[in-house]
This record gives C-alpha cells, sequence and structure tokens, in this order.
C-alpha cells in the first residue's frame, strides 16, 4: 500500500450517470433528425426537441459536475 491520501468521494461519480445519458439524448436526437430525412420527415420535430433538450442538459450537468470538482 502507497502512503498517499486519496479522498475518493462517491457523490461525483453519481454526477457522471446523468451528463451520460444527456449526451447520450444528444447522440440519438442527431441520429434521429438524420433519418427522419430517410422518410420523408416524420418524427423530426421529436428528434429536434431531444436533440436541443439533451444539449441543455449536457450544459447544465457539465456546469453542475464542474462546480462539484472546484468544491471537493
Amino acid at each position: 500500500m502507497s502512503d498517499m491520501n486519496v479522498n475518493f468521494n462517491p457523490g461525483l461519480l453519481l454526477l457522471a450517470i446523468p451528463l451520460l445519458m444527456s449526451l447520450l439524448a444528444v447522440l440519438t436526437g442527431s441520429i434521429g433528425v438524420r433519418r427522419s430525412r430517410e422518410v420523408g420527415g416524420k418524427g423530426k420535430t421529436a428528434s429536434i426537441a431531444g436533440l436541443v433538450m439533451g444539449g441543455f442538459a449536457t450544459v447544465m450537468w457539465g456546469a453542475v459536475a464542474a462546480l462539484a470538482l472546484l468544491a471537493a
């Protein structure tokens, strides 16, 4: 064992889950927009809404995670 004292906060790990989910929302929203072109535009509005909401959530959770890391 080393003598290094490493503080690990499992709460910080829990911040990664919503951040990853919001990144997946952006990914699936962009895939949905691309695929909606193949079917004549059906579902494009929902895909754009998912893309916008996922982008907003990514920015917000990224800011929360950054603040949490700075405070730790």
